[in-house]
């Protein structure tokens, strides 16, 4: 699994069920959930926390606790998942509490993931969705090296699809999957 991956200032690390609080801060905040599902409840993030728990412990691509290693603070999430669950595609994500919106944390998670996908998880591909309204995301995964390939229906919205590797001969339906 190749966990915890250390950058300069952030650890990813499996995510614990004692987590659920710190989470639930972030996941709870209308703010971070302005471009993606709500989780309005404790019980919501209860649920997801159960699923990015039982996937790091299975080895497969998992959201991961983003740790700021300086305070210890579980800051947020990054990882990979099944687009929509189900896949066959993988996807980077991330998400952040306000507080550390604008130090350069998601660009820094984000990377480190790319890395880790398309290096030690062997990916030959990763694709990143976004609604085109979160500007914030999109620069940073054109910081990271990622390119603009179309637009998707997901998760109930419309949203940009980014991709590591650009195949313009080849419709994204056609992209070959990771077979994992």
């Amino acid at each position: 699994m190749g966990l915890p991956l250390l950058t300069e200032r952030l650890e990813l690390r499996a995510f614990e069920p004692d987590d659920l609080a710190a989470l639930h801060a972030v996941y709870g905040d209308p703010e971070v959930t302005r471009f993606m599902p709500a989780y309005p409840t404790l019980e919501h993030t209860r649920r997801a926390l159960e699923i990015h728990v039982r996937e790091a412990r299975a080895g497969n691509p998992a959201f991961w606790a983003l740790i700021e290693r300086e305070t210890g603070e579980l800051i947020g999430d990054a990882g990979l998942g099944l687009i929509e669950g189900i896949g066959p595609e993988y996807e980077l994500g991330y998400t952040l509490g306000p507080r550390w919106w604008g130090r350069g944390y998601a660009t820094e998670a984000a990377r480190a993931v790319r890395d880790h996908a398309l290096g030690p998880r062997g990916l030959p591909e990763l694709l990143a969705l976004v609604w085109p309204a979160n500007a914030a995301s999109i620069h940073v995964l054109e910081k990271i090296g990622m390119e603009r390939v179309g637009t998707r229906h997901a998760y109930g919205a419309e949203h940009v699809v980014y991709c590591t590797v650009s195949v313009p001969s080849m419709p994204a339906a056609l992209w070959p999957s990771t077979g994992q």
